[in-house]
C-alpha cells in the first residue's frame, strides 16, 4: 500500500532509512552517517507536509514500512514549479513493483499540486535505478562528474527529470511496423529503453561476435537507439526491439541493415540476451522478420554476415533456409585484428 507518511510513521521511517543505506551502496549517506532522530525526523515530516510542492510517499507491506520516497520542492518563485525526488526501498521488497507504484502515486500528486517538474540523481554505477527511472519516463540531462565519493573512486551521478506536461512523443512511430509471434512483441525503441539496451550490449557474451564493444554508459546505449531510428527514417533498414510479451523485458534486437530497393535486398542483423539462448527466442523472431521482409519490404535476396567462430549463428541461419556462399577474408578490422565473414543468404521463395 501506498500512503502519505504522517509524523506517526518518524520512528519507522528513520529505521528503514538507515536499513536501506545499511544494504545499498549507491546512497547519498554511507552505512550509519545518518544521525537523525525520530523527533527530528517528526518535525521533518512537518515541514513538507506544510508546503503544498513537497510531500512524502511511504510503501507500507503487512505493516512494516517497506520504502519511502521524498519530494522536496523548490523554494523559490523561479523554482517552485519543481520538485527534487529521493526513493528508497528495503532490500527484501526490491523487484516487486513498488518503486514504480512509488512513482506513480508521486506523480498523481505533483499533478494534482500542478508541478511541471521532477528531477533526481542517479549514481552511474546503479543501472538497477537508472533502468526504473527511464521506464517510468525520466530522461538524462547530463553527468555530474566525480559527483561522490564510494569505496575509494569517483563516482559520476547522472542527473535526471521528467517533465509532466511534457506529452510530446519523442518522435514519430506510427508508420514503424510493429509485429508479434507467440512469445515476443517486436517494437521500435524508445530512450526510455537506454537502460535495457545497455544492459544487452554490456554483457561480453552478447558482443563477443559484434563490431562493438561492451557498452558502459548510457550514453552508448542512446546512441545505439538514435541509429535505429535513423535507419529507420532514411529508410536504409530498421530494427526491433525484442519484448518477452510475458514479463515485458526487453531480451534482443533483431532488424535489417543497408536495405538497397533498387536491387531488393537487405543485410540481417540479430542478438540476444545469453539467459535466452538454446530457447528459440531468436528462431521466432526471425522467422516473423524474415515474412515482413519478403511480403512488406519486397526483398528479394537477405544476407547476413557472421564470424565463421560463431557456430550458433551459422547454425540458425541454416536451419531457416540459408545457403553459405563463402568466406570474405581479413574482411573486416574488429578489437584489434582482422577477422573474415562467412556470407549466408536466402532468395526470395527457397
Amino acid at each position: 500500500m501506498i500512503r502519505q507518511a504522517g509524523t506517526a510513521d518518524a520512528a519507522a521511517l528513520v529505521q528503514t532509512m538507515n536499513q536501506v543505506e545499511q544494504e545499498s551502496g549507491f546512497m547519498m549517506y554511507e552505512a550509519g552517517e545518518r544521525r537523525m532522530t525520530p523527533e527530528q525526523m517528526e518535525k521533518r515530516i512537518q515541514q513538507l507536509l506544510v508546503q503544498d510542492n513537497s510531500n512524502l510517499l511511504v510503501a507500507e507491506e503487512e505493516g512494516e514500512l517497506a520504502g519511502y520516497m521524498f519530494a522536496v520542492g523548490g523554494n523559490t518563485n523561479r523554482s517552485r514549479h519543481s520538485a527534487y525526488l529521493v526513493i528508497g526501498i528495503k532490500a527484501v521488497y526490491t523487484s516487486r513493483g513498488i518503486g514504480s507504484a512509488l512513482f506513480a502515486a508521486m506523480e498523481q500528486w505533483a499533478q494534482q499540486q500542478q508541478l511541471v517538474r521532477l528531477e533526481l540523481t542517479v549514481v552511474k554505477p546503479n543501472t538497477r535505478a537508472v533502468r526504473l527511472y527511464t521506464k517510468m519516463g525520466f530522461v538524462i540531462e547530463g553527468v555530474k562528474r566525480n559527483s561522490l565519493w564510494i569505496e575509494g573512486e569517483y563516482v559520476d551521478e547522472y542527473f535526471m527529470s521528467k517533465l509532466l506536461n511534457d506529452h510530446e512523443p519523442e518522435q514519430p512511430t506510427a508508420d514503424f511496423p510493429e509485429l508479434h509471434t507467440d512469445r515476443l512483441r517486436l517494437r521500435m525503441g524508445q530512450n526510455e529503453d537506454a537502460a535495457s539496451m545497455l544492459t544487452l550490449y554490456g554483457s561480453e557474451e552478447v558482443v563477443q561476435y559484434l563490431p562493438l564493444s561492451s557498452f558502459t554508459t548510457l550514453e552508448e546505449a542512446l546512441d545505439e537507439l538514435g541509429w535505429h531510428r535513423s535507419i529507420f527514417e532514411k529508410q536504409t533498414g530498421i530494427r526491433w526491439l525484442m519484448e518477452d510479451r510475458r514479463t515485458g523485458r526487453v531480451i534482443g534486437t533483431c532488424g535489417y541493415l543497408e536495405w538497397d530497393h533498387t536491387h531488393r535486398r537487405a543485410e540481417l542483423g540479430y542478438d540476444l540476451l545469453s539467459d535466452y539462448w538454446g530457447d528459440g527466442w531468436m528462431t521466432e523472431a526471425l522467422e516473423c522478420i524474415l515474412r515482413y521482409g519478403w511480403e512488406s519490404m519486397q526483398l528479394h535476396r537477405i544476407e547476413a554476415k557472421v564470424d565463421p567462430a560463431n557456430l550458433a549463428s551459422g547454425r540458425l541461419l541454416s536451419r531457416l533456409g540459408f545457403s553459405l556462399e563463402g568466406v570474405l577474408r581479413d574482411y573486416e578490422y574488429e578489437k584489434g585484428t582482422f577477422i573474415n565473414l562467412a556470407v549466408y543468404s536466402r532468395i526470395r521463395n527457397e
